[in-house]
């Protein structure tokens, strides 16, 4: 990973994903099918921190809150 921009954010967004990719199924597919390929834990980790920015500009975007059930698991592991 790059070491540039925000180090405080990057941290935030590392902790962040690494937490989502434990406790939710959705992260979890897209971490695993990192791994799969043969990825590193870090470049993994680093699928579901961009998944949680793309998330996170949506729920901006749109002002509605957040709902897990409007993620689609198939796509995760496709």
């Amino acid at each position: 990973m790059s070491k540039r921009g925000n180090k405080h954010l990057r941290t935030a967004l590392f902790l962040a994903a690494d937490n989502a990719r434990k406790n939710s199924d959705y992260f979890k597919a897209i971490y695993n099918k990192q791994k799969n390929k043969g990825k590193h834990h870090y470049v993994a980790l680093s699928h579901v921190m961009r998944k949680l920015v793309i998330i996170a500009l949506a729920i901006l975007k749109s002002g509605e809150p957040f709902d897990e059930k409007k993620l689609n698991l198939e796509l995760a592991i496709t």
